[in-house]
Protein backbone atom coordinates (compact mmCIF):
# COMPACT_ATOMS: atom_id res chain seq x y z
CA UNK A 1 0.00 0.00 0.00
CA UNK A 2 3.21 2.11 0.37
CA UNK A 3 3.27 1.87 -2.88
CA UNK A 4 -0.22 3.82 -3.98
CA UNK A 5 0.77 6.29 -1.29
CA UNK A 6 3.69 7.25 -2.41
CA UNK A 7 1.72 7.47 -5.94
CA UNK A 8 -0.86 9.45 -5.39
CA UNK A 9 1.55 11.68 -3.78
CA UNK A 10 3.82 12.53 -6.43
CA UNK A 11 0.47 13.05 -8.09
CA UNK A 12 -0.78 15.59 -6.02
CA UNK A 13 2.40 17.94 -6.64
CA UNK A 14 1.65 17.81 -9.97
CA UNK A 15 -1.02 20.05 -8.86
CA UNK A 16 -0.30 21.78 -5.97
CA UNK A 17 3.37 23.24 -5.70
CA UNK A 18 5.76 23.06 -1.90
CA UNK A 19 4.97 26.13 -0.27
CA UNK A 20 2.15 27.83 -1.79
CA UNK A 21 -1.55 27.25 -0.72
CA UNK A 22 -3.92 26.26 -3.48
CA UNK A 23 -5.87 28.68 -1.35
CA UNK A 24 -3.87 31.67 -2.29
CA UNK A 25 -4.97 32.42 -5.84
CA UNK A 26 -2.60 35.26 -6.54
CA UNK A 27 0.73 33.05 -6.00
CA UNK A 28 -0.91 30.01 -7.36
CA UNK A 29 -2.17 31.03 -10.60
CA UNK A 30 1.30 31.89 -11.37
CA UNK A 31 2.63 27.97 -10.86
CA UNK A 32 2.88 25.35 -13.57
CA UNK A 33 1.14 23.21 -11.48
CA UNK A 34 -1.91 25.70 -11.28
CA UNK A 35 -1.83 25.55 -15.13
CA UNK A 36 -1.67 21.39 -15.02
CA UNK A 37 -4.49 21.64 -12.55
CA UNK A 38 -6.67 23.70 -14.90
CA UNK A 39 -6.19 21.78 -18.16
CA UNK A 40 -6.57 18.46 -16.59
CA UNK A 41 -10.00 19.77 -15.12
CA UNK A 42 -11.36 21.20 -18.45
CA UNK A 43 -10.13 17.99 -19.94
CA UNK A 44 -12.70 16.37 -17.91
CA UNK A 45 -15.60 18.46 -18.31
CA UNK A 46 -17.53 15.78 -19.80
CA UNK A 47 -17.65 13.76 -16.52
CA UNK A 48 -20.24 16.49 -15.39
CA UNK A 49 -23.03 14.96 -17.70
CA UNK A 50 -22.16 11.29 -15.94
CA UNK A 51 -22.54 13.20 -12.71
CA UNK A 52 -25.79 14.37 -13.84
CA UNK A 53 -26.67 10.97 -15.06
CA UNK A 54 -25.32 9.16 -11.85
CA UNK A 55 -27.11 11.84 -9.33
CA UNK A 56 -30.66 11.86 -11.19
CA UNK A 57 -30.54 7.70 -9.94
CA UNK A 58 -29.39 8.39 -6.31
CA UNK A 59 -32.27 10.91 -5.86
CA UNK A 60 -35.01 8.56 -7.31
CA UNK A 61 -33.62 6.24 -4.61
CA UNK A 62 -32.64 8.06 -1.56
CA UNK A 63 -33.01 11.88 -0.01
CA UNK A 64 -29.61 13.11 -1.28
CA UNK A 65 -28.71 16.44 0.64
CA UNK A 66 -26.34 19.01 -2.03
CA UNK A 67 -23.35 19.66 0.76
CA UNK A 68 -21.00 22.05 2.23
CA UNK A 69 -19.26 25.12 0.92
CA UNK A 70 -18.74 25.01 -2.94
CA UNK A 71 -14.79 24.36 -3.38
CA UNK A 72 -13.12 27.55 -5.03
CA UNK A 73 -11.84 25.16 -7.54
CA UNK A 74 -14.24 22.27 -8.07
CA UNK A 75 -12.33 19.00 -8.13
CA UNK A 76 -14.72 16.19 -7.47
CA UNK A 77 -18.96 15.91 -7.03
CA UNK A 78 -19.82 14.95 -3.67
CA UNK A 79 -23.45 14.64 -2.48
CA UNK A 80 -24.97 13.03 0.89
CA UNK A 81 -27.51 10.40 0.82
CA UNK A 82 -29.64 11.09 3.74
CA UNK A 83 -30.69 7.92 6.13
CA UNK A 84 -32.47 7.58 9.30
CA UNK A 85 -31.48 4.39 10.26
CA UNK A 86 -30.52 3.10 12.46
CA UNK A 87 -30.27 6.38 13.34
CA UNK A 88 -29.55 9.81 11.68
CA UNK A 89 -26.85 9.90 9.34
CA UNK A 90 -25.29 10.68 6.03
CA UNK A 91 -22.89 8.77 3.42
CA UNK A 92 -21.14 11.16 1.89
CA UNK A 93 -20.07 10.50 -2.15
CA UNK A 94 -17.46 11.70 -3.47
CA UNK A 95 -15.90 11.48 -7.04
CA UNK A 96 -12.83 12.89 -8.12
CA UNK A 97 -12.59 15.01 -11.47
CA UNK A 98 -8.99 14.41 -11.41
CA UNK A 99 -7.92 10.98 -10.87
CA UNK A 100 -10.61 8.16 -12.04
CA UNK A 101 -11.28 7.34 -7.98
CA UNK A 102 -14.25 7.93 -5.05
CA UNK A 103 -14.60 7.11 -2.35
CA UNK A 104 -17.34 7.31 0.56
CA UNK A 105 -17.26 8.59 4.09
CA UNK A 106 -19.88 8.83 7.24
CA UNK A 107 -19.45 9.86 11.00
CA UNK A 108 -18.10 7.14 12.96
CA UNK A 109 -20.50 5.00 15.79
CA UNK A 110 -18.16 6.27 18.53
CA UNK A 111 -19.46 8.60 20.96
CA UNK A 112 -16.61 9.96 22.32
CA UNK A 113 -14.85 11.63 19.18
CA UNK A 114 -14.62 15.11 18.01
CA UNK A 115 -14.84 16.09 14.55
CA UNK A 116 -10.84 16.71 14.75
CA UNK A 117 -9.54 13.86 15.81
CA UNK A 118 -8.29 10.98 13.72
CA UNK A 119 -10.81 8.16 13.58
CA UNK A 120 -14.40 10.69 13.73
CA UNK A 121 -14.99 9.73 9.92
CA UNK A 122 -14.76 6.24 8.48
CA UNK A 123 -14.02 5.76 4.72
CA UNK A 124 -14.13 1.60 5.63
CA UNK A 125 -15.88 -0.94 7.49
CA UNK A 126 -19.28 0.46 7.53
CA UNK A 127 -22.18 -1.58 9.28
CA UNK A 128 -24.03 -3.67 7.02
CA UNK A 129 -27.08 -1.76 6.20
CA UNK A 130 -24.41 1.07 4.93
CA UNK A 131 -22.78 -1.15 3.09
CA UNK A 132 -25.42 -2.58 0.87
CA UNK A 133 -26.25 1.07 0.37
CA UNK A 134 -22.63 1.68 -0.71
CA UNK A 135 -22.26 -1.69 -2.82
CA UNK A 136 -25.54 -0.43 -5.18
CA UNK A 137 -23.91 3.18 -5.14
CA UNK A 138 -20.55 1.60 -6.23
CA UNK A 139 -21.90 -0.56 -9.07
CA UNK A 140 -23.83 2.27 -10.25
CA UNK A 141 -20.93 5.00 -10.30
CA UNK A 142 -18.80 2.16 -12.17
CA UNK A 143 -22.05 2.08 -14.66
CA UNK A 144 -21.68 5.88 -15.32
CA UNK A 145 -17.67 6.55 -14.48
CA UNK A 146 -16.28 3.60 -16.39
CA UNK A 147 -12.70 2.47 -15.30
CA UNK A 148 -13.50 4.15 -11.58
CA UNK A 149 -12.01 2.55 -8.94
CA UNK A 150 -12.58 3.16 -5.07
CA UNK A 151 -10.11 4.93 -3.25
CA UNK A 152 -7.91 3.27 -0.78
CA UNK A 153 -10.05 3.92 2.31
CA UNK A 154 -6.96 4.41 4.19
CA UNK A 155 -5.13 6.87 2.53
CA UNK A 156 -7.79 10.11 2.50
CA UNK A 157 -6.08 11.48 5.38
CA UNK A 158 -2.51 11.52 4.35
CA UNK A 159 -0.76 14.45 4.39
CA UNK A 160 0.51 16.15 1.34
CA UNK A 161 4.11 17.62 2.88
CA UNK A 162 4.71 21.32 2.75
CA UNK A 163 1.34 21.82 0.76
CA UNK A 164 -0.62 23.62 3.39
CA UNK A 165 -3.55 25.44 3.64
CA UNK A 166 -6.44 27.24 6.17
CA UNK A 167 -10.00 28.47 5.65
CA UNK A 168 -8.44 32.01 4.57
CA UNK A 169 -6.15 30.26 2.11
CA UNK A 170 -2.95 32.04 3.27
CA UNK A 171 0.64 31.26 1.73
CA UNK A 172 2.88 28.44 3.89
CA UNK A 173 6.03 30.44 4.62
CA UNK A 174 6.12 29.77 8.42
CA UNK A 175 6.29 26.28 9.66
CA UNK A 176 5.79 27.36 13.03
CA UNK A 177 2.37 28.88 12.41
CA UNK A 178 0.98 25.97 13.79
CA UNK A 179 -2.86 27.14 12.78
CA UNK A 180 -2.36 26.03 8.97
CA UNK A 181 -3.42 22.40 8.44
CA UNK A 182 -1.96 20.36 5.97
CA UNK A 183 -3.47 19.50 3.11
CA UNK A 184 -4.63 15.79 2.53
CA UNK A 185 -4.74 13.42 -0.68
CA UNK A 186 -8.54 14.07 -0.26
CA UNK A 187 -8.18 17.60 -0.40
CA UNK A 188 -5.78 17.18 -2.84
CA UNK A 189 -8.18 15.06 -5.46
CA UNK A 190 -11.91 15.56 -3.83
CA UNK A 191 -12.38 18.66 -2.20
CA UNK A 192 -11.43 21.37 0.46
CA UNK A 193 -13.96 20.42 2.76
CA UNK A 194 -14.91 17.80 5.02
CA UNK A 195 -18.63 17.33 5.62
CA UNK A 196 -20.63 16.26 8.65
Amino acid sequence: MKNDENDFLKLAYRYYPKGISDEDITLYQKTPEFQQLTESLRERKYLDDKWQKLLNGLQERFECLDIGVPDRIIRGYRIAIVLSSPKPHYIVVNISKLIPYYCYYTKSEREDLRFSEPGYLTFSDFISSDQEIINWISEQIQFHFEGYKEFPPQLPFVTIEDVKFDERGILLSNKSQLYFTPMTLFNAFFSTNIFY
